[in-house]
């Protein structure tokens, strides 16, 4: 028995030195060593279904992976999210999320969540930690509604969130976000899309409060509204983080003031970013900041300002330095701003207004993709369209997705995109992530067959969304029907021409031949068709199934 026990003693210590050795001269301390025995024994747990989503609250530290797109049909749906307050967020304040969650490149549609009275919200409440990360996760057509700390995907994050979205509605009271409530981590590589709203302070269209977080390579395309102070179409506040090569497009209005297009308020950095976005506010309102107190570098802002007072056409207010920065003259309605440069929109278009230091207002020139305009090596971080198409014509982020939907049609038959009518060839360029819808409306006479090409299915409405370029095909096709005829008497009927099946609005010639002893009387049945019902010889154009008697 002493024999075995010293063995086994041997055994652990050699297991512990091995451990020891694999940290790798970190100093050893019980957390670091149980971290490691803990990655070096878990598994990593699939998931398929929303009881398997639902179980992750279960075990806070595990490894996740998601195995299939999640829908409202299936399995758990019904028990878990169809219900009168809705999914309930894996982790909270309390005990947050901490280990790992890779989407897997797949999507988790239909998530509702109705909690108005409680903080932490979001698919995941909280996640916390160094280890803690969600990853390569889609949400769409979202409907989340909480108190404070609440986000699309996340309602508080002082973990990793990387290559993944949201999509759809997000509300709340304070710290309310598209994609995250409230971000102490790190957001790269990801967007939001929608509606935000909040009613009380730090609403943002991606992240509501950013504090000593990192917000990179991240959009907004929507709409943000709130009731009160600190509003922005990407960050409602952002004080010791940093927001680097993002961008916001649509609208944000607020009340209150510290409104800003992509920032409400800033206290750290803002760099190489834009907004397009249209903003109203009362007070300290600016196209690309509302209110700043420290840094703002290589960005611009093209969107309509509106507001009470200090309303700026890049910054409202200004107690902190703005470098090499622009604002379109004529879209956003103001000649004033507490900082950056005015320029027309035709020089907003022309990438010398960003290169040559010679331009008002620039003194070191931005990074563009290509010669001469690489002034920091390779880092490539804007580009331009100079056909003024992507982008309309404004520069865009190097690392932005535009993609071309092509459609063709064959048949007779219209197809609408988004409400509007495109011809056979018909091209368009978005913006990564845009969900589109599609119609067919076939003529008369017509049917839809199918869509072909990058998209395969019969239903006539289908929405797509642009992750590369797409081709689609609406095939319509003529109906046809059959002519019978029958005859009473003694007799024959010739058809010309001959056949079984006529497609739509074919003529079909009839002649009603006796036999000897026998006279023609008259066409019945369907014999609404025939102008003349006594005559033996008549036309029908084929507008349905028909079928007609000689007597």
């Amino acid at each position: 028995m002493k024999r075995k026990l010293i063995v086994l003693i041997v055994i652990l210590s050699l297991l512990v030195s091995g451990m020891l050795i694999a940290i790798q001269g970190e100093a050893f301390d019980k957390e670091s060593a149980s971290e490691y025995i803990r990655d070096s024994i878990s598994e990593t747990k699939e998931i398929t279904d929303w009881y398997d989503l639902d179980a992750v609250r279960d075990d806070l530290d595990g490894d996740y992976v998601l195995m299939n797109d999640l829908y409202e049909d299936t399995e758990g749906y019904d028990e878990l999210v169809e219900t009168e307050d809705g999914w309930e967020p894996i982790g909270d304040g309390v005990t947050p999320f901490k280990g790992t969650f890779n989407g897997n490149s797949y999507e988790i549609r239909n998530l509702y969540i109705n909690r108005t009275q409680t903080n932490y919200v979001g698919l995941f409440g909280s996640i916390e930690e160094r280890r803690a990360e969600i990853s390569n996760l889609g949400l769409v057509e979202a409907d989340v509604h909480g108190s404070w700390y609440v986000g699309g995907l996340v309602g508080y994050n002082d973990g990793i969130v990387s290559n993944s979205y949201a999509r759809g509605n997000v509300n709340g009271e304070t710290r309310i976000g598209g994609l995250i409530g409230d971000n102490d981590g790190t957001v790269s590589n990801s967007y939001a899309r929608g509606n935000v709203s909040g009613d009380g302070f730090r609403v943002g269209g991606l992240v509501g409060n950013n504090y000593y977080g990192t917000v990179s390579n991240t959009y907004m395309i929507g709409n943000v509204s709130g009731n009160n102070d600190f509003v922005g179409g990407l960050v409602g506040y952002n004080s010791h983080g940093t927001v680097y090569t993002s961008y916001t497009i649509g609208n944000v209005s607020a009340e209150g003031q510290y409104v800003g297009g992509l920032v409400g308020q800033n206290r750290e950095d803002i760099e190489n970013s834009y907004s397009r976005v249209n903003i109203s506010g009362g007070d300290r309102v600016g196209g690309l900041v509302g209110d700043n107190r420290d840094n703002v570098k290589n960005s611009y802002s093209t969107g309509n300002v509106t507001g009470g007072t200090r309303i700026g056409g890049l910054i409202g207010d200004n107690d902190g330095t703005v470098y090499d920065s622009f604002w379109d003259l004529e879209t956003s309605g103001q000649n004033e701003s507490e900082g950056g440069t005015g320029k027309t929109t035709e020089e907003m278009n022309d990438v010398a207004t960003y290169t040559d230091t010679d331009t008002d207002g620039l003194e070191e020139p931005w990074d563009f993709l290509g010669n001469p305009n690489d002034d920091e090596g390779d880092k490539d971080i804007w580009d331009i369209d100079e056909d003024e198409i992507i982008n309309e014509g404004y520069p865009l982020l190097a690392w932005e997705i535009w993609s071309e939907l092509t459609i063709y049609i064959e048949g007779e038959g219209m197809v609408e995109v988004d409400n509007e009518e495109v011809e056979d060839g018909w091209t368009e360029i978005y913006e990564d992530g845009a969900s589109l819808s599609l119609e067919v409306f076939p003529d008369e006479g017509w049917y839809f067959e199918e869509w072909t090409g990058d998209y395969i299915g019969n239903e006539e409405q289908i929405n797509i969304t642009m992750d590369k370029d797409k081709e689609l095909t609406a095939h319509f096709e003529i109906k046809t029907y059959d002519l019978t005829v029958d005859i009473v008497g003694e007799g024959s009927i010739e058809k010309e021409p001959y056949k079984q099946e006529y497609e739509h609005g074919k003529e079909v010639n009839l002649s009603a031949i006796p036999e000897e002893n026998w006279s023609f009387g008259e066409w019945s049945g369907d014999n609404q068709t025939i102008e003349d019902t006594k005559s033996n010889e008549t036309t029908i154009e084929m507008l349905d199934n028909y079928t007609i008697t000689a007597q």
